[in-house]
């Protein structure tokens, strides 16, 4: 075990090496950085932001973030959060545009999209493929970020998790269609080698939200 490994009863030191989506760390992460590394002047953070699925034992990572159902049953897991997805809007498109009240409607909306090798990754998880084919996606792009920038401006309509969208829905600054969250709810995990919670891990679990996307 890494020497900068500690146990419960003393103060988190050394490194906390973590990984998840580039999003989820921008998001949720890094705003509680500050003030972990300020309440624990010895402990340092390693975050690496990747699409991969990363391999906390190989990579000698203290936890990677996974969302939705995991079969790796050599990692220990502890639930964060709940992921769901969201239809949403700025209102200044609904009032350019209107509301769709269906999803067959969406064929008359300009959509933002995230492509992932190609595959409409998110729509595809509420349109089938013969709607989805007659739809407008105007942007394309495979970063959470960039989608809610755009959907803020009024580009279009996205289909976002609600870590993503959430807090602007809450704020009003983006408006939530056809009822709010739709789709596959999937658990978010932070996933570790070992089964005891180190003192670093448990600093940074005590600054997360309760329920991350409740």
């Amino acid at each position: 075990m890494r020497a900068e490994l500690t146990s419960l009863n003393t103060a988190p030191q050394g490194v906390l090496r973590l990984s998840c989506l580039p999003t989820f760390g921008k998001t949720t992460l890094l705003p509680l950085l500050p003030t972990l590394t300020q309440r624990h002047p010895k402990l340092s953070v390693e975050l690496d932001l990747t699409e991969r699925q990363t391999d906390p034992k190989r990579e000698l990572l203290d936890a990677a973030v996974r969302i939705g159902e995991q079969k790796d049953s050599t990692l220990y897991a502890s639930r964060i959060g709940t992921q769901r997805w969201m239809m949403c809007a700025s209102a200044d498109y609904v009032a350019r545009f209107g509301r769709p009240d269906s999803l067959a409607a969406l064929t008359q909306h300009r959509l933002i999209g995230r492509f992932h090798k190609q595959q409409p990754a998110c729509w595809a998880q509420i349109l089938d493929a013969p709607l989805l084919n007659q739809c407008n996606i105007v942007l394309r792009c495979d970063d959470f970020s960039a989608q809610r920038q755009a959907t803020l401006s009024g580009m279009g309509i996205a289909f976002l998790p609600n870590w993503v969208v959430g807090d602007d829905v809450q704020a009003n600054r983006l408006l939530a269609l056809m009822g709010g969250p739709r789709g596959e709810e999937q658990a978010i995990y932070l996933m570790r080698p070992v089964a005891k919670i180190s003192a670093k891990l448990a600093a940074l679990i005590s600054l997360l939200p309760k329920n991350i996307g409740q």
